[in-house]
């Protein structure tokens, strides 16, 4: 079994350790310095034990280009490339690729070879907004 990993924002920049939730504030403790970080819970992700193309470690709150291969892979038809959020669905029980049509992929669904993570919700919110 894999040890939880976490990121969190600690004064605007990403800091990475174990999740502590045992007092009134969230912190995150550094794995080789045991420097412990008050951070907001909001920004916590877990690591999905996953990585991009880039292999850049995939975190919850992640924003993830997936890159299609032509339709007999499913997903989306009429585009090439898509725009997704990484979460956790407990109804799942299962990380989850959430599109901006509402419907969620498993990513034991698509190719994990062709995600690429471009940001996170909290520093690119853009990329999740309708483009008019």
């Amino acid at each position: 079994m894999r040890e939880a990993f976490y990121r969190a924002l600690f004064d605007g920049k990403w800091v990475f350790g174990s999740l502590d939730t045992s007092s009134e504030s969230t912190h995150i403790i550094e794995r080789e310095t045991a420097y412990v970080y008050t951070v907001d819970l909001e920004t916590t992700g877990q690591y999905t034990g996953l990585r991009d193309k880039n292999d850049l470690m995939i975190f919850r709150g992640d924003i993830v280009l997936l890159h299609h291969e032509p339709p007999q892979h499913g997903g989306c038809r009429n585009c090439e490339v898509e725009i997704t959020k990484v979460e956790w669905k407990r109804t799942y029980a299962a990380w989850v690729l959430c599109r901006e049509a509402g419907d969620d992929v498993m990513f034991c669904d698509v190719d994990i070879s062709s995600m690429e993570v471009i940001g996170t919700i909290y520093d690119t919110l853009e990329f999740l907004e309708p483009v008019e």
